[in-house]
């Protein structure tokens, strides 16, 4: 063979090589930025506000005959309501300014239309119908005849479900399916990070989203009350705590709106419950109950956090008989599916 022959065959050889690592480079950098996208798409896009709003005042707040007549779906707002909407967009424009706001809203009439009186004042990217939003169904018709109520105290509040209609606890559950939704479009919706979620509902169905938001317990949920027509409530994302967790807090308007006086205090027991809350969750991260090289020293850590768990659920139970403390203890909380191990003890989100 020639050198000229041999030279070729090199040149061919080092041409084939050339493309061979060029393609193999195409596809580690077009594999990257399929991770790179999943990943975005997977994290976290974390609001700084989740605002909930009560409808405007409707003809039903003025004659509950409409309830009958009407229906409750259908039910629209009052010359005031709209005023009232207008009123509302104006404030929240001015706390949010050019912040994109996403919009959920109830399906039903008097929802709506507060939720299309507001949302011209604001940054609005989406506004999507949510019926899970809706507002407690009592009869499940038009409601023609007063609803017999003599059993729902002595029962339970919170458990009692008149005929052809819906618990608290109904409307808990079907808020909580509507959370879950919520939680995937903050992984999908990158513009998310930094935005404000509105969500324009009904009173019920706001102090029952904030109960399950913040894991309140069924006494804390009944030492509150449903906030006036137009009236909103603010969750706020805080800095990271100590452990590099971010949560979201009500606002002390926001307590004021649910009728919770929190007197500007934490008590010394409020604090250290916290404190207790979150070794206890720190304890519980998979990292320290899986850990192999599981030392004397972690096991006397973990005797001495099995009795601050111990002394937490004390304080718990304490806790709960005082509104003060209750309150002031679950003002902040992450959301979190019920399903999640850490949920009920864990601040963070």
């Amino acid at each position: 063979m020639s050198t000229l022959d041999s030279l070729s065959v090199e040149a061919y050889a080092i041409a084939a090589v050339g493309a061979v690592v060029a393609i193999v480079a195409v596809a580690v950098v077009y594999t990257l930025r399929q991770v790179s996208d999943l990943r975005l798409r997977m994290r976290f896009h974390r609001p700084r506000y989740i605002i909930l709003v009560r409808h405007a005042e409707s003809e039903g707040n003025v004659d509950v005959r409409s309830y009958g007549s009407v229906g409750d779906p259908n039910i629209s707002l009052t010359v005031k309501g709209r005023e009232q909407a207008k009123e509302a967009g104006e404030k929240l424009k001015e706390l949010l300014g050019d912040t994109p706001v996403f919009c959920y809203y109830s399906p039903y009439r008097r929802s709506r239309q507060t939720a299309q009186i507001i949302l011209p004042y604001l940054e609005t990217r989406f506004q999507k119908e949510d019926v899970r939003l809706r507002e407690r169904e009592f009869a499940g018709s038009f409601q023609r005849n007063e609803v017999n109520r003599k059993d729902e105290r002595t029962y339970s509040r919170f458990f009692w479900r008149p005929d052809g209609g819906e618990s608290l606890a109904d409307v808990y559950d079907r808020v909580t399916l509507f959370m879950e939704n919520l939680w995937r479009d903050f992984k999908g919706h990158p513009d998310m990070n930094e935005s404000a979620i509105l969500l324009v509902s009904h009173g019920l169905t706001v102090r029952l989203f904030i109960m399950r938001w913040l894991h309140w317990t069924t006494d804390t949920f009944q030492l509150t009350k449903n906030p006036n027509n137009c009236d909103f409530i603010t969750l706020e994302l805080q800095p990271p705590d100590q452990f590099g967790n971010y949560y979201y807090s009500l606002t002390p308007e926001s307590l004021q709106v649910l009728g919770v006086q929190q007197h500007g205090q934490l008590k010394e027991s409020t604090a250290e419950l916290w404190q207790l809350k979150e070794e206890w969750a720190k304890f519980r991260q998979p990292s320290m109950r899986r850990s192999r090289n599981f030392s004397g020293r972690s096991l006397r850590r973990s005797k001495n956090l099995h009795s601050s768990s111990s002394k937490f659920n004390k304080m718990f139970d304490k806790q709960r008989t005082s509104s003060t403390g209750t309150l002031s203890s679950f003002v902040r909380g992450d959301g979190e599916s019920a399903d999640l191990s850490h949920a009920d003890i864990s601040p963070t989100v």
